[in-house]
């Protein structure tokens, strides 16, 4: 299958809802995504839409919402689809992104269905609850509602006069006024369903993965075995992509793949995609090239990638085909050690299969990937040295190491341009060691002069002047200027005039006293924290508190810092602590917001290594977004534990349009709220 991917950072932080279609009946299909983004730290859900590969935003929700669910359907009014969203209440929308009818919700919406009722111009919308609850809708007017045990993951629509109601455990088969029909209890939890007509007799049946297999269940409420697997299955869906009349299943798992089962029995096609722990990707099916054959929809954490269909019936997908494949995608991704195993192991089951021509193939991937992971290393290795001999205050030798590493940098862009700002951060960081040393001989001139080395202050002022202009620096002005003051000094001193004794000792106590501010507005700092006290700071950016973090690492205090903020971002701010990302993306400096043992560990951990450490705990409300406030706050309440034996100093920058005032009100009563 060809791929194309979308990125929809930009719009959206999580995608949420997918679907795919012709919405406007003009013969081009669009897909719909409903995702969750942030709007000064509060989760808001949006629509975006993608069209003949243009993005565009259709709208964004009016209220905060935690999950976004969506369907299209004739909801309001009887002139075409409309998109029907819902979350913290309903929303329904046209093709085109205006807000037609909003209506508030017996709780968070989990669950969505269009159904389209013979004889009458408007489909009713039925949703389900995060609490269990049913609700059909007429005009958006509430018609019938019943409960089940469990929150509704799924619906589907039976036949006619029927529906399927899915939770975590169990399926309901329940008529449209709510009468139970039959129950199914599921074994293991059902991590997948999807609706399809199996054997054409007009009835729907469903396909449900769980842990460890998928199981057709039948329109009467028999489960039946279809497949086991060695991974976990995430998500489904089922159509016929092999376009041989026969239904194929379509599923993603925990290993990071697509594959697609030829009648819901064979392998014939297993494709790497990108996946981030414990986000479930989803799924649709619909000719979107407009080719007349349909093509797979896959959306990411903030990704869509279309899957151009070019899947063959009834061929086998061998292991080499499969490495071969997961290889390229992880070398794309630039997971070059996974890429380069894969590769590995693909080319030596083509030699021990006799397939010559894709064994060629590793081997040129092989070579490749040598060459830009020797670059790469050589890359790293040059600008991390260079960024511990300029920590050591070793410029000269720093900007050396700088150098090197953008000139490694540069010839990896020849192969890959995604380095191209790899090479300029090196670049930078050379001339920023360049304007460092130029400091220092500023500094060391300074210096001098005060004790009465005035050759030497006027050559290293010479070196700084010189360096300042080569880099067009503003301090080459001033630094001039002092340069011919101190000249003008040497001569008045050597002349011997006794009125340059007493500018000379002007000048020395000027400079002590500029010397002496400069350590004392090194030592100041905004606020006084104390060892063994947790702070709370309500900000809506971690500004404040990464200044104290600043102000006490320049007073010895060894830092921590734990924050949705990107860590290359706030690393330029705090050069010397040690920072990590609020991210479910599995990288060396980032820390997953949803294991909260985690957090709590490292943080714990840290305090316990360091004399005097200072930690900066940002997102909390991201944190309760991803478990729940009560772990939140239990988080919380743990670590003022630590904080107090280990004597450390914790702050927590919370944003307060991130959480209820209750939530806020609590916090405050476990913290010391501190007001800069």
């Amino acid at each position: 299958m060809k791929s194309e991917t979308h990125s929809l950072t930009a719009l959206m932080s999580t995608v949420s809802a997918l679907w795919a279609g012709d919405l406007d009946g003009d013969r081009i299909p669009e897909i719909i995504v409903g995702g969750i983004t942030y709007e000064a730290g509060i989760s808001k859900g949006i629509l975006v839409e993608i069209e003949r590969g243009k993005i565009s935003s259709l709208a964004r929700l009016p209220s905060t919402s935690r999950t976004v669910v969506m369907t299209v359907g004739n909801a309001v009014e009887d002139k075409g689809k409309e998109i029907v969203v819902g979350s913290q209440g309903l929303y329904v929308y046209t093709s085109w992104g205006q807000l037609l009818r909003e209506k508030s919700t017996v709780g968070d919406v989990t669950a969505l269905m269009a159904v389209d009722v013979e004889g009458e111009t408007l489909d009713k919308i039925i949703y389900g609850t995060s609490q269990g609850h049913v609700v059909f809708l007429s005009e958006l007017e509430e018609q019938t509602k019943f409960t089940v045990p469990r929150g509704v993951k799924y619906l589907f629509q039976r036949d006619e006069s029927s529906l399927y109601v899915v939770t975590s455990h169990a399926v309901h088969c329940r008529t449209m006024t709510g009468e139970q029909v039959w129950s199914y209890t599921a074994q293991e939890e059902i991590r997948s369903v999807t609706g399809y007509d199996v054997d054409n007799d007009s009835n729907l049946e469903l396909i449900i993965l769980s842990d460890s297999r998928a199981s057709l269940l039948s329109y009467d409420g028999i489960s039946r075995n279809l497949l086991s697997f060695s991974f976990v299955p995430l998500s489904c869906v089922v159509s016929d992509v092999t376009r041989d009349g026969k239904p194929d299943l379509i599923l993603t798992n925990n290993k990071g793949s697509l594959l697609v089962y030829s009648d819901l029995k064979q392998q014939v096609q297993s494709i790497y995609v990108e996946r981030v722990e414990d986000i479930i990707p989803l799924l649709s099916v619909t000719d979107i090239t407009v080719d007349g054959k349909p093509d797979v929809i896959f959306g990411g954490v903030s990704s869509v990638t279309i899957f151009a269909n070019s899947v063959a019936a009834q061929i086998p997908v061998t292991k080499g085909d499969i490495l071969l494949s997961q290889a390229k995608d992880y070398a794309q991704k630039r997971d070059y050690e996974r890429a380069l195993n894969d590769f590995t192991e693909a080319e030596k089951f083509f030699i021990e299969t006799g397939n010559a021509a894709k064994a060629a193939e590793c081997r040129t991937q092989i070579d490749e990937l040598t060459e830009i992971m020797e670059l790469l290393s050589r890359a790293r290795s040059a600008y991390d040295e260079g960024i511990r001999l300029h920590e050591e205050g070793d410029f000269v030798n720093a900007q050396i190491q700088f150098e090197t590493a953008a000139q490694e940098y540069g010839l990896l862009i020849e192969k890959d341009e995604y380095y191209t700002p790899f090479k300029e951060d090196a670049s930078a960081m050379a001339k920023e060691s360049y304007a460092a040393l130029a400091d220092a001989y500023h500094e060391q001139g300074e210096a001098a002069y005060q004790e009465g080395e005035y050759g030497e202050a006027k050559d290293l002022f010479e070196k700084a002047v010189a360096i300042y202009t080569e880099l067009g620096n503003e301090k080459a002005l001033s630094t001039q200027e002092r340069l011919d003051e101190i000249e003008k000094m040497v001569i008045k001193v050597e002349n011997g005039k006794e009125e340059n004794f007493l500018l000379y000792g002007g000048i020395i106590i000027a400079s002590i006293l500029i010397v002496f501010g400069l350590v004392l507005s090194r030592k100041k700092v905004s606020a006084r924290l104390e060892k063994g006290h947790v702070y709370l700071l309500l900000e809506s950016q971690p500004k404040k508190s990464i200044q104290l973090m600043k102000e006490y690492g320049r007073l010895g205090y060894e830092g921590l810092v734990i924050s949705r903020v990107p860590a290359e971002q706030i690393q330029k701010k705090l050069k010397k602590h040690k920072i990590l990302q609020l991210s479910s993306a599995a990288k060396e400096d980032s820390i997953s917001p949803d294991n909260v043992v985690n957090i709590l560990l490292r943080m714990k951990e840290f305090m316990t290594s360091k004399k005097s450490s200072i930690l900066l705990l940002d997102g909390i409300d991201y944190i309760a977004l991803q478990n729940s406030f009560e772990d939140s706050l239990n988080l919380i309440q743990k670590l003022i534990e630590s904080v107090t034996l280990y004597k450390g100093i914790l702050l927590v920058s919370v944003n307060p349009k991130g959480l209820e005032e209750k939530e806020l009100i609590q916090l405050e009563e476990e913290m010391e709220l501190l007001e800069l």
